[in-house]
């Protein structure tokens, strides 16, 4: 009878144990699965934040692209307005200094950074006057006159080529000449019996001696005519008045050699 009883109690003791064993695991399985749940929809929110960020990420990297670009364009005119600075600079210096110089025998300026004041023609004394004044002067093609009369004193004479040393068949043709404006220097220098400027000068331009004959009674000053003289048309009259000679180099008294005897003089106009 014991013996029953204990059999029986064991049987009874299995089943609550295996009853237990399965609420727990269905309790743990309800719990697992819960949790799961939450993990994925954390996934998913996590995921759905990266992907606002990544989108935020390529706006803010496209307004930095276009930020940049604005500050490259903004530098790019930056340079530009120095250097338009730079060049107003640099012409308000040149307007205010730059100097003059004539230009004999042609009625243009040079074309480097000269600008024309005024072309006329060569004015001056008469050859045979001992009392001439020696300079030749530019006189204007537009004159302005105060008074109508005066002392026969002082003369005024056009001036003309003396022979056909400078033109063909240019003896007795009137002389031009322009009065030019350097703008890039404060120094022009004649130097005779040059072609060339000495290093960092520059040659307005170039061309042959110019001087009184030295028969003449009157004395005349050394000036450089163009290399391609040019003459006033209209004229050939033989008037006579301040006449442009060749300078003929005499040796003796100078230095031969470098100079060469009867060797006409060349010369240049170099400002700086």
């Amino acid at each position: 009878m014991n013996i029953v009883l204990v059999i029986l109690c064991l049987f009874v003791c299995v089943g609550d144990c295996n009853q237990s064993k399965r609420l727990l695991i269905n309790t743990d399985q309800s719990a697992l699965e819960d949790r799961f749940s939450r993990l994925e929809s954390e996934i998913l929110n996590q995921k759905t934040s990266l992907q606002h960020l990544l989108t935020e990420n390529q706006h803010l990297t496209l307004e930095n692209q276009l930020h940049t670009s604005t500050v490259q364009q903004l530098s790019s005119e930056v340079q530009k307005l120095s250097l338009q600075l730079k060049t107003l600079s640099t012409l308000s210096n040149t307007e205010s200094h730059g100097t003059t110089f004539v230009r004999w025998a042609k009625t243009s300026c040079p074309s480097n950074n000269t600008e024309l004041v005024y072309s006329g023609f060569v004015g001056g004394g008469m050859y045979n006057d001992k009392t001439a004044a020696p300079e030749p002067v530019c006189l204007p093609l537009d004159p302005d006159f105060e008074r109508t009369t005066g002392n026969d004193a002082g003369r005024m004479y056009g001036g003309e080529y003396n022979d056909n040393f400078f033109i063909q068949n240019g003896d007795g043709l009137d002389v031009p000449c322009a009065v030019c404006r350097t703008r890039l220097a404060s120094s022009v220098l004649m130097i005779p019996g040059k072609t060339r400027c000495h290093p960092s000068w520059k040659r307005e331009y170039y061309g042959y001696l110019s001087g009184s004959h030295h028969v003449y009674l009157a004395s005349g000053s050394y000036v450089c005519a163009d290399i391609h003289p040019e003459y006033l048309t209209g004229s050939g009259t033989h008037s006579d008045g301040k006449l442009f000679t060749a300078v003929l180099a005499k040796c003796g008294s100078l230095q031969c050699p470098p100079y060469k005897n009867n060797y006409p003089l060349t010369c240049v106009v170099c400002s700086k």
